[in-house]
């Protein structure tokens, strides 16, 4: 016995598809072909030629039993169709899901990696560098507050300033043309009538917009967060108990500052000069 190739054995949806559309195509055909043959039949039976209305009706009844072959057997390809489209239809999502997963867990394993060993040398780097920070704004105050004679204050212009400028509300002047009534001498919108009772006036009017408040600054380490790995574990750095309002009241602290409308903070956030705050000791 013959045995089939593994290739010839499989069945595709696209295979099947194709024999469907074949049979499809020989029915179109067969159906105009028994048309045809059925209405020859009468005038067979007219002329009482029994042979060869035999031969017709043999012809038609072959017809008919092959389409209806031909129908069976599409029926069975349909449902074998859509059986192996379902299948390699999921197939198809088992491979993108796989595809995925697979990405997933290594992504996965990745950010595992980023926390044990790269969170915490980036976390003690950052911390070491906020640290080193308030170590240069500490010693920049204890100089500012011990100035010696001819010397001006150190500007704190390291510090990235963080806070909103106020801007106060802004007032223009517009003139407008409307028309008066000379009856009433009430301005109208629509002229109604006679156009000669009314005259067009200059009205001037004032425009107030409304400002913005300031907002404070509060310093960036005050902010930062970098807490630990572990519950319990003691952060690398944390923020400032009090940093919703910006602590201490001293405007010579490195703490906090506030700019002046005169001397707003430069475009890249950093405030111009400290100078128009501070004071001697």
């Amino acid at each position: 016995m013959k045995t089939k190739s593994k290739a010839a054995a499989m069945r595709t949806a696209a295979t099947v598809r194709a024999e469907i559309e074949a049979l499809d195509a020989v029915a179109i055909p067969r159906a105009e072909l028994l048309a045809e043959l059925r209405d020859q039949r009468p005038s067979l039976v007219d002329d009482g030629d029994v042979n060869a209305i035999v031969a017709l009706d043999a012809r038609i009844a072959r017809a008919s039993v092959e389409g209806e072959v031909d129908d069976t057997r599409r029926s069975k390809l349909v449902a074998e169709h859509d059986a192996l489209d379902a299948g390699e239809r999921y197939a198809a999502d088992q491979t993108v899901r796989r595809r995925s997963y697979d990405a997933a867990r290594e992504a996965a394993e990745e950010a595992a990696h980023l926390y044990r060993e790269e969170y915490p040398r980036l976390a003690r780097e950052l911390a070491d560098l906020l640290a080193r920070v308030a170590e240069i704004g500490g010693q920049v105050e204890a100089a500012n507050a011990r100035l010696p004679d001819d010397a001006a204050l150190i500007p704190m212009e390291f510090e990235p300033f963080r806070g909103r400028v106020e801007v106060r509300p802004t007032t223009r002047k517009f003139k407008r043309h409307v028309w008066v009534s000379k009856i009433s001498g009430q301005e109208v919108y629509q002229r109604i009538g006679d156009p000669a009772n009314y005259e067009k006036r200059e009205r001037e009017e004032e425009m107030t917009s409304p400002g913005v408040p300031a907002i404070p600054h509060v310093p960036m380490r005050y902010l930062v967060s970098l807490p630990g790995l572990a519950f319990g574990d003691a952060p690398f750095w944390e923020p400032h108990a009090g940093f919703l309002a910006p602590p201490g009241a001293n405007l010579n602290s490195f703490h906090q500052y506030s700019p002046s409308p005169a001397n707003p903070p430069l475009g890249g956030g950093a405030p111009r000069s400290m100078a128009h705050l501070g004071g001697r000791s």
